[in-house]
């Protein structure tokens, strides 16, 4: 098998499990003969085949970094982005590669393998975050905190990466991004394996409690009502309610479901919504849906109905599902964090930048199959 076969066969590995990835989260590549092969942006895992796959100049991709861009945000991605577009290679015009390109490009083992895992998240999200991790995982693994995607992230890695090399001889194995995922690199598709198992087995051991995703089952008629009052009150196609005993307990009152009231990743902005839009009855629907709307000038993905259920709605049902499987894997995230400290939320300013960003909403755009302004 060629490296791009196997490139091919770890990426549908992790990206036909949930627990690694959803939707069109997570980008995994390889270096062969200067070149560097990234996921394009927004296309899944899961199914993805050699086409998927961007190739990059690493000539080009090494230049990026004796570059100076502007302070100001949106100018800085504009002019990243079109550097990184510029080191494709002839004949890969027409694709777009992962925002985290460079993350790949600067690691110098031949694969690079960056998940999601809500187990993992649960100390990325984690009030306790690093020194869990350490505590957990050991002190070869590099933690690079919170800090907003992008170019600033690309850079704060290969900050971090250098100091590691220097200290440690050897690039990072094992990298914690802080309210974001796991990145893991390796030379073989078995050692990455083997990274992977070794990571979620450690982190098993010190989970005090998983969450109880059991259905919970509630009477067609309530469920009728709910799914009724959020089509007419939202103006959406396609909605679904959904509950499980986890569930259940978060949504009681506005107490418990503190840890689902923000967002934990660019994931769940992306596909969740950067909060959910919180009712008591149907009946209070309409007025909250303005407010929700005035005060965060887009539409909610998420609906919870405190003591009943909680509905997911989209443009089809792809973008329902996917809602739902990111709000679940929040309060899988949720859950994990209490083992090490509790959660912890995206800072406010990375969220707005998130919201914002325009490379996010691509990959919206790209995952889901329609341009939503509401994405994010």
């Amino acid at each position: 098998m060629s490296v791009i076969d196997d490139l091919v066969t770890i990426s549908r590995e992790v990206g036909a499990d949930p627990e690694w990835v959803l939707a069109g989260g997570g980008n995994t590549s390889v270096k062969d003969q200067g070149m560097l092969f990234v996921k394009a942006s927004g296309g899944a895992l899961s199914t993805i085949t050699a086409d998927g796959f961007v190739r990059m100049e690493m000539a080009k991709l090494t230049s990026i970094w004796g570059k100076h861009y502007p302070d100001e945000s949106s100018a800085r991605e504009a002019q990243a982005l079109a550097d990184l577009m510029a080191a494709r290679a002839v004949g890969q015009e027409a694709k777009r590669p992962s925002v985290e390109t460079l993350m790949h490009a600067l690691l110098s083992f031949t694969f690079v393998v960056h998940t999601h895992p809500a187990i993992v998240n649960g100390i990325t999200c984690s009030q306790d975050g690093e020194a869990a991790a350490i505590r957990v995982l050991g002190g070869d693994i590099l933690w690079i905190p919170t800090v907003n995607p992008g170019y600033i992230l690309a850079q704060t890695l290969k900050s971090a990466v250098d100091r590691y090399v220097a200290d440690h001889g050897a690039a990072p194995a094992i990298i914690l991004l802080q309210n974001h995922g796991l990145v893991v690199a390796a030379d073989s598709i078995r050692e990455i394996r083997t990274l992977n198992d070794r990571i979620i087995a450690s982190i098993r051991h010190h989970v005090k409690r998983h969450p109880d995703l059991s259905p919970v089952a509630v009477a067609k008629t309530t469920v009728d009502d709910v799914l009724a009052a959020t089509k007419a009150a939202l103006g959406v196609p396609d909605a679904k309610f959904f509950l499980n005993r986890e569930l259940s307990r978060a949504i009681g009152n506005r107490t418990t479901l503190a840890p689902l009231l923000s967002t934990f990743s660019p994931d769940h902005i992306v596909y969740a919504g950067v909060e959910p839009l919180v009712v008591s009855s149907p009946a209070e629907i309409d007025p909250a849906a303005k407010e929700y709307r005035a005060r965060l000038g887009t539409e909610p993905k998420v609906v919870v109905f405190l003591g009943v259920g909680v509905v997911a709605i989209g443009h089809n049902s792809k973008a329902v599902a996917t809602a739902e499987a990111l709000f679940i894997d929040a309060l899988k995230v949720a859950t994990y964090a209490e083992s090490f400290g509790g959660y912890r939320f995206l800072p406010q300013d990375q969220i707005s930048f998130i919201r914002n960003w325009e490379v996010e909403s691509y990959r919206a755009r790209e995952s889901l199959g329609k341009d939503d302004p509401g994405s994010t």
